[in-house]
């Protein structure tokens, strides 16, 4: 995020199950827009199993604004059910599982920005259970620190809904896969300063996501908007 009154940079916040980016607009690029065939629920322990949290290092290929690159990603246990997720200078997401394979994130740290998010209340990323035509909604207040020092920069608001668009044929590093389509959209409020974020993650069930497009718009006060967009594959 960026907040100008405070000489803060953008913050970009994070993802794996969280990959953050925001916007108004609908998300259809990468083989991921619609159509899509509806399904009654989805859950998370189908979509992001055990096997997922604690898989063997891979790659994935991230491309946006600043071009594209193939970058470590891992996944390791960091307490009893909490995992670190990272993408090699990218970004840092500390997610939680809780009863009956729901998946929350703690924190979001942006490894370029050197600024980390963390929600006072564990923002839902996939919860236990997803249905059709039922999104679920939340919201949290955030705290945003220097990664390196741990200063509180500002604090705000995050408000959430997840839905589920349904399934639908894509193709992946692997061969083609039927995948699961999600759809997070977040706002974070700051002071003088909104965020409006926009996710499509693409979930293989077993596998858990295999690709995301992820965009979001800043808004400063009496300013033009900042659009950024982010595509991230894993390959492998």
């Amino acid at each position: 995020m960026s907040f100008a009154s405070t000489n803060l940079r953008p913050l970009m916040l994070a993802l794996c199950l969280a990959w953050l980016t925001g916007c108004s607009g609908a998300l259809t690029r990468a083989g991921l827009g619609p159509p899509y065939q509806p399904i009654s629920e989805v859950r998370a322990d189908e979509l992001m199993p055990l096997a997922v949290l604690n898989r063997e290092p891979g790659v994935v290929r991230v491309s946006g604004n600043d071009g594209e690159e193939e970058k470590p990603d891992s996944s390791e246990a960091i307490a009893p059910d909490t995992w670190r997720m990272r993408v090699a200078d990218y970004w840092v997401v500390d997610v939680v599982r809780g009863q009956g394979g729901a998946v929350s994130a703690l924190s979001e740290t942006d490894l370029h920005e050197g600024q980390r998010v963390a929600y006072v209340d564990p923002l839902p990323m996939l919860p236990e259970t997803l249905r059709f035509g039922e999104p679920l909604q939340s919201a949290t207040q955030i705290h945003v620190y220097n990664h390196g020092s741990d200063a509180l920069l500002t604090s705000g608001q995050c408000k959430q809904t997840i839905t589920l668009l349904g399934t639908r044929p894509i193709n992946t590093p692997r061969g083609k896969a039927t995948a699961t389509l999600i759809q997070t959209r977040r706002q974070y409020k700051f002071p003088l300063v909104r965020v409006d974020i926009d996710i499509l993650t693409a979930y293989v069930p077993g596998r858990g996501h295999v690709a995301a497009i992820n965009r979001r718009v800043i808004r400063f006060l009496g300013l033009v908007p900042i659009t950024l967009e982010q595509h991230v594959t894993r390959i492998e």
